[in-house]
């Protein structure tokens, strides 16, 4: 999943109805990723007019009913708002950026829009669904001046996973150790860890542009919600129209970790949660690349990039040849049960 940073030249955009279900409690609107395995589901609470929503991933929820909202001086968009309408955009682009792995980037999800009423001030949620993640942000049109004192976005992340990264407050997000942490307190972006069943999704922020802050997430008895940056005293003061930046959860990729030893590259091990193909740079460019699978195969590589196949789950080691025959004469020696 890539957040679009830039609008490229080549952007697909088809319009379509968007269809709400009613039920006593509310409306629900939903949207699936190109493939169909990503589903969010926007809920309308018509009692007190409140937004939610809730994402799965394979028929195995990521995100339970999680609350929607912005507090600002023209309205308060927790509670109390109207249904207006809703389209379907279908995303379809590529964009390039200076810096990366590749230059170009293809970029593809189904996106709702949602546009909402409170106080006769328009108030929209966008959602992107994609193949392996979500995003979502909002928007206020108008002209002048709004201050935004609070934000009521939350994850409640199915299950208790661990989080990995940084508490807050940090100092300045690059001094600090990332590793394990307990909260109550986390900076984006935020790694979180599940055991049954096994999987990975990243939290985070994209789309910052100076009009906004880098929220923090506070863990309130597992639903992390969005706060301020504990050094910000005062509301945010921004214009209009307004844009959030994109509130990002990304699953079902690859986890990759490595290991130092005296300097150099010990090992990579890549792990694969949906099965996809994986292209990736040589950690030993120029020599030979030992290749460990699941299943016990050894395979190797040449090359300053690798193309590969990894089944969904499956666990891959890299080392480079002189580690590899290291680790291999180790075992040997280890005495057999």
């Amino acid at each position: 999943m890539r957040i679009l940073l830039r609008y490229a030249a080549s952007c697909l955009v088809v319009m379509t109805a968007a269809f709400a279900d009613f039920d006593l409690h509310g409306a629900t609107f939903p949207v699936a990723s190109p493939d169909g395995k990503t589903r969010i589901t926007v809920l309308l609470d018509e009692t007190d007019g409140s937004l939610s929503y809730r994402v799965t991933s394979r028929d195995v929820p990521i995100v339970d009913k999680s609350p929607l909202g912005l507090t600002t001086d023209l309205a308060d968009f927790t509670a109390g708002l109207v249904y207006v309408g809703s389209h379907n955009t279908e995303i379809d682009e590529t964009y390039t950026l200076p810096q990366g792995k590749v230059s170009s980037y293809h970029n593809r999800a189904n996106q709702l829009t949602l546009h909402f009423n409170k106080s006769g001030h328009g108030f929209d949620v966008i959602f992107r669904a994609y193949d392996d993640g979500v995003a979502f942000r909002y928007a206020i049109g108008g002209e002048g001046p709004i201050t935004i004192s609070a934000e009521t976005t939350g994850f409640w992340l199915s299950g208790e996973p661990a989080y990995w990264g940084q508490e807050h407050p940090n100092r300045c997000g690059y001094e600090n150790d990332l590793g394990r942490i307990d909260g109550p307190d986390f900076s984006l972006a935020l790694l979180c860890e599940y055991k049954e069943p096994e999987r990975w999704v990243l939290l985070a922020q994209a789309a910052t542009y100076g009009s906004y802050c880098l929220p923090h997430l506070h863990n309130e008895g597992g639903l992390l919600r969005f706060r301020f940056p504990l050094d910000q005293k005062e509301p945010i003061k921004t214009a209009l129209p307004f844009d959030s930046p994109w509130r990002v959860r990304v699953f079902g990729a690859f986890l990759v970790s490595s290991r130092l030893a005296d300097g150099e590259v010990e090992f990579v091990r890549i792990t694969s949660e949906r099965g996809r193909p994986c292209r990736f740079e040589n950690p030993w460019p120029g020599g030979l690349l030992k290749l460990s699978r699941d299943n016990g195969d050894v395979e190797e590589y040449h090359g300053a990039y690798i193309d590969l196949e990894i089944d969904e789950g499956e666990t891959i080691l890299l080392e480079d040849h002189a580690h590899w025959r290291k680790r291999q004469e180790t075992l040997k020696k280890e005495p057999r049960p």
